[in-house]
């Protein structure tokens, strides 16, 4: 059931977006950056409080782009405990990390503290639930993490040998001191 709805939902959501990809494309210019905020004009206003009632959103995804999402806590709101146990931590546990971006421009927005906590949450999830019907969502989802941990060690590595070259060549160090 729960698989349904989120695929009806989905499609819903894709619809509703492409009916208001005018909207999603002009949402960035709304922002005042002398106030700090938003300044929606009244259709805007009409339009996200009809989305609110709905369970959605607009999201801003990075680099000027705006979509339209459910609500973080969403399936959370109409699942919990009307699923198995496994379904339950599964969609709790997407609630909690859907309360912000992880990424946005090209880059990660959380801690590496807070990816390493979401990486010992799925690892244990499988452990926990070795023949649950998710499991090879929670897989994949877990090498994606796996990947960014590995890619942001590889970058982290490529600046100090920079670093180090830079230093070897010129006997300074990367600031020129």
């Amino acid at each position: 059931m729960y698989e349904d709805y989120i695929k009806i939902r989905e499609k819903y959501t894709a619809c509703l977006s492409e009916s208001q990809s005018k909207v999603l494309e002009e949402y960035v210019n709304y922002y005042d950056s002398e106030s700090n905020s938003y300044k929606f004009p009244e259709n805007i206003k009409k339009l996200s409080a009809e989305l609110k009632k709905g369970g959605l959103e607009f999201t801003e995804v990075g680099e000027g782009y705006t979509e339209i999402w459910s609500v973080p806590d969403h399936y959370f709101s109409v699942f919990k405990n009307k699923v198995t146990p496994d379904y339950n931590v599964y969609i709790e546990q997407l609630a909690k990390e859907s309360e912000g971006l992880y990424s946005a421009d090209a880059g990660l927005v959380i801690s590496w503290k807070e990816l390493g906590e979401r990486t010992v949450f799925w690892e244990n999830f499988i452990k926990k639930y070795p023949k649950s019907l998710l499991l090879s969502k929670v897989k994949k989802y877990t090498i994606i993490i796996y990947m960014i941990i590995y890619s942001g060690w590889i970058i982290h590595q490529l600046m100090s040998t920079r670093t180090e070259l830079y230093m070897m060549k010129t006997g300074k160090n990367s600031t020129g001191l």
